[in-house]
């Protein structure tokens, strides 16, 4: 696979995704070829990794289970330093152990010092969908029981990379959510059902954010490659323009609760002059300007901000 957005999307065309899918609708490719993403990442760099992670004591190493949080004191050792406890290393015993027999998965987050395929990645994606973007491996044992249904505030593809995993998707829980907004409440009892399919290695899923999704069993040791898109909303773009209005102009640099304690009415800020200035410096064509220069900036806008809005 070649490790970009067509790379993900093969045989489909992107434009096509871009026009048809793209935050609208989900997809699944089903290829019926376990090898499409072997020179991407296979099982025995997956069994490598996670064997770094433990020799390198990497935060981002940790065991997942549904219903139920596994504490990393069950499977990692600790010192206390000035009643500080640090964590110094993790048990592959124990890991395999809850692995084996109680049903938990590994999830490796951000594993971009461990895998360059990973990183190589998410940074053509970036560039491409002008986006922020981040990906995790999570591993599951055959009876691992699946999360319950959610959406996320952002985009996701999944590639299977080992063995079979059941997904169910729902149609939309909440158009277009922000990152404020991930954890609203949402049911899918009373949501429409569009996929309730089983995804084969090599096989790629794509969950536009708001849209309600359910993690089933497989029946067998499953591997996946999540990569995580925050898109660049027109939330964000419009909070640069009042980021730099406020850079600008230091009449929004005043203090809003002061003026109200003000008796004298010469000393306030008139409402009017707010106005005018937004308008005046609101135009089409500056907001042209600002959208162009971020699109142009791409994945290297800036700002750890877009990831949450």
């Amino acid at each position: 696979m070649k490790p970009d957005i067509q790379g993900i999307l093969e045989p489909f065309d992107k434009q096509f995704f871009f026009d048809q899918y793209l935050e609208s609708r989900s997809l699944i490719i089903k290829r019926n070829n376990e090898q499409y993403f072997s020179d991407f990442l296979n099982l025995e760099s997956i069994h490598k990794l996670v064997k770094e992670a433990v020799a390198l004591n990497s935060p981002d190493m940790k065991l997942i289970r549904p219903g139920g949080k596994i504490n990393f004191s069950e499977y990692r050792t600790y010192n206390r330093v000035q009643n500080i406890e640090i964590s110094i290393s993790i048990d592959y015993e124990k890991v395999l152990s809850f692995f084996e027999q109680k049903n938990a998965g590994i999830s490796l987050q951000n594993k971009a010092a461990l895998f360059i395929g990973g990183q190589s990645l998410s940074r053509a994606v970036s560039t491409e969908l002008h986006c922020n973007s981040g990906f995790s491996i999570t591993i599951t044992p055959p009876s691992f029981p699946g999360f319950a249904s959610r959406y996320e505030a952002h985009d996701i593809f999944i590639l299977q990379l080992q063995g079979k995993k059941r997904w169910k998707i729902f149609e939309s829980g909440f158009p277009f959510p922000l990152r404020m907004q991930k954890n609203n409440p949402v049911s899918a009892d009373s949501l429409k059902v569009l996929y309730d399919a089983e995804l084969d290695s090599g096989d790629t899923l794509y969950v536009p954010r708001g849209m309600v999704f359910e993690e089933g069993s497989s029946g067998e040791i499953s591997a996946y490659f999540r990569l995580d898109i925050h898109l660049t909303t027109y939330t964000r773009l419009f909070l640069d323009l009042i980021r730099e209005l406020g850079e600008e102009e230091s009449l929004f640099r005043r203090d809003y609760f002061f003026d109200h304690l003000r008796k004298a009415s010469s000393a306030k800020v008139p409402l009017e002059n707010i106005i005018h200035l937004i308008e005046t410096k609101f135009n089409i064509r500056q907001m042209d300007a600002v959208f162009e220069k971020d699109a142009v900036k791409g994945a290297h806008a800036g700002k750890k901000e877009l990831a949450s809005l």
